[in-house]
């Protein structure tokens, strides 16, 4: 795959920074900010992920992870971690972070994975990614690049497994369509990840929050 043929791979990562920043100067500590329109939805997200793995005992990176409240799921579920790393590209995120969790099982650092070498090596058992993949990036063709760069990404850092979710082409009728925000179709997600192996785990069965999501854990 050649990368740099449709993406603007800094632009999109420059771009990144400074919506959640001025979110962030916007809303503060808060799941607006995230682009989160409550808590319970995303508590729906994160009770789907331990659905899909097993965490107790295993590393977990998590890519993305504005705030670290998934940290402090794992930690309210009593849910038995070996270690959590938290990344994300936007510094007033991890900043708040570290500010909000002392934990001796984690650590938070401001890293952008669209920048890591492209063999890079294992650092986590499992890694997810959760809501990084739904921006409409002006065409059906370069999100597509993009979720197939990102994902490929994401798999080289795990040792076991790799959860990503995605919103669904298959729309909540209740919930009208927003214009920038991508759908991915089940079925093409399934076709990529093929590619990487033959073993995976497809959940397209949790409620909208508030639309329609499906996760996909890649399994080494």
């Amino acid at each position: 795959m050649n990368q740099n043929s449709l993406l603007n791979l800094e632009q999109i990562s420059k771009d990144v920074r400074e919506r959640y920043s001025t979110r962030y100067k916007t809303h503060g500590y808060s799941p607006l900010t995230l682009g989160w329109d409550s808590t319970d939805h995303q508590i729906t997200r994160f009770e789907k992920v331990t659905k899909i793995a097993n965490l107790n005992g295993k590393q977990v990176l998590d890519i993305g992870c504005g705030f670290g409240d998934f940290l402090d799921f794992l930690d309210n579920r009593l849910i038995s971690y070996s270690y959590y790393i938290g990344w994300d590209t936007v510094d007033y995120f991890i900043a708040e972070a570290q500010s909000r969790h002392s934990n001796s099982k984690s650590k938070f650092e401001v890293c952008d994975i669209i920048t890591l070498p492209i063999n890079s090596q294992p650092i986590a058992d499992v890694s997810i990614m959760l809501g990084l993949l739904n921006w409409n990036l002006g065409s059906k063709e370069k999100n597509i690049q993009f979720t197939k760069f990102m994902i490929s990404k994401a798999f080289l850092l795990c040792r076991h497994m790799c959860i990503v979710d995605f919103l669904s082409s298959n729309l909540d009728p209740s919930y009208p369509p927003e214009a920038n925000v991508f759908y991915h179709d089940p079925s093409e997600v399934i076709q990529l990840v093929s590619t990487y192996m033959q073993n995976f785990i497809l959940a397209h069965d949790y409620p909208c929050i508030p639309q329609k999501e499906f996760m996909v854990a890649l399994l080494k």
